[in-house]
């Protein structure tokens, strides 16, 4: 856009240019008009320029002004999420339901516009395994946790209409391998887990999935027969308990 104002500029040589919230971004003789964005309302009642210099100027600082404000949105999407009172439990906030689980070690939150233009805001909550999985016994959930890199909790929400309102997308249980590979699995009842303060078993034994950078353990050392146990300690149904 930036290049077309200045082929306008330079076009109308003293004809002066105009911006306008209503139709068009701006309108020369000699240029296509462009239409304007409907989430940029400013208006100018009056002639900006008396040059093809001024006007570039001032356009510049127009679209300077508009990428801050982009920025500004994104940041007030996040705190809208942050503040928000939502189901399951509408006598919390979000911040306050993910902060209070006791098996989360990190809270990031990310705020970002999709393909279709909604608000979209991900809190990645780094999961503390040892503290979830208690109950399951120290060596099986060694050798789950032994090629895994990170696992986390990605909670979605979306901000929609006006006055601005926040529904949850989806909550998803993601580990990252330290092969590279991630693996994910959405469930509703994570999100419901998260607001109960309940532990999450799903959450201890999906690393036992990753492909092993370990799997080949050299001989003569006292491991090397732990790859033929692993399917003994990590049973198929476990991994797909429900919280």
């Amino acid at each position: 856009m930036a290049a077309a104002i200045t082929a306008a500029a330079l076009a109308t040589r003293g004809r002066c240019l105009r911006l306008s919230s209503v139709a068009y971004a701006f309108e020369a003789r000699n240029a296509t008009p462009i239409r304007h964005s409907p989430g940029l309302l400013i208006a100018f009642d009056r002639r900006l320029c008396k040059s093809p210099g001024m006007c570039l100027r001032r356009a510049t600082v127009t679209l300077l002004l508009a990428a801050s404000a982009l920025l500004c949105a994104c940041a007030d999407s996040e705190e809208t999420v942050r503040q928000a009172r939502i189901a399951p439990d509408e006598s919390v906030t979000v911040e306050q339901a993910l902060t209070r689980y006791p098996y989360f070690k990190a809270i990031t939150w990310c705020a970002y516009d999709d393909a279709k233009g909604r608000h979209i805001v991900e809190a990645a909550c780094d999961i503390d395994v040892a503290a979830n999985c208690q109950g399951i016994s120290g060596a099986a959930l060694k050798l789950a946790q032994r090629d895994v890199a990170r696992d986390y909790l990605l909670a979605r929400f979306v901000v929609e209409g006006f006055p601005r309102k926040v529904r949850a997308l989806e909550a998803r249980h993601i580990t990252q391998c330290a092969s590279g590979t991630n693996l994910g699995m959405a469930d509703p009842k994570y999100l419901r887990a998260v607001y109960n303060r309940e532990r999450v078993r799903f959450f201890c034994l999906e690393g036992a999935n990753c492909p092993g950078q370990h799997a080949e353990t050299p001989p003569g050392q006292s491991g090397a027969e732990a790859p033929p146990e692993a399917p003994a300690q990590t049973p198929a149904g476990e991994p797909q308990s429900a919280p």
